[in-house]
């Protein structure tokens, strides 16, 4: 894709809606970051109205810290690579439970709409159905 200009959206909604789009994809591509190369990220961001949004990991605390040059191995296992991979991996194996329970969900809430499509329609046959024979027995 490369690099291009990027307007500056002058609309004060649409610069809200614009974030909000844009800051969760921004979080996304920190997080595979860390992931990918295992480099601690941190990522803050202020909305159009001054609300701070932060992204880091292990957390933005720790991050901010050792960026600071002050002690980012204060709390217990912080910064030790085996605890770092370990924890990574609990959480990349419960995150992919998560998504499947997610698409499970889907699934069943896209089946329950499909049912429910088709009893609608049978219900709007057998009403047109009554009403047609309501009309013959007023005749």
């Amino acid at each position: 894709m490369g690099r291009r200009k990027i307007e500056i959206v002058k609309d004060p909604y649409m610069r809200q809606v614009t974030f909000s789009k844009r800051r969760t994809s921004l979080f996304n591509k920190a997080n595979k970051l860390s992931i990918l190369c295992g480099a601690e990220v941190d990522v803050v961001v202020f909305s159009p109205r001054n609300k701070p949004y932060s992204f880091g990991h292990p957390r933005v605390d720790v991050v901010a810290a050792k960026y600071l040059q002050q002690d980012p191995k204060s709390s217990d296992s912080q910064g030790d690579p085996s605890y770092d991979a370990s924890n990574m991996e609990e959480l990349n194996l419960e995150l992919a439970e998560v998504l499947d329970q997610i698409c499970e969900g889907e699934k069943e809430a896209k089946n329950r709409d499909e049912i429910l499509k088709q009893n609608s329609m049978t219900t709007l046959s057998e009403l047109e159905k009554l009403r047609d024979s309501y009309k013959e027995l007023q005749d």
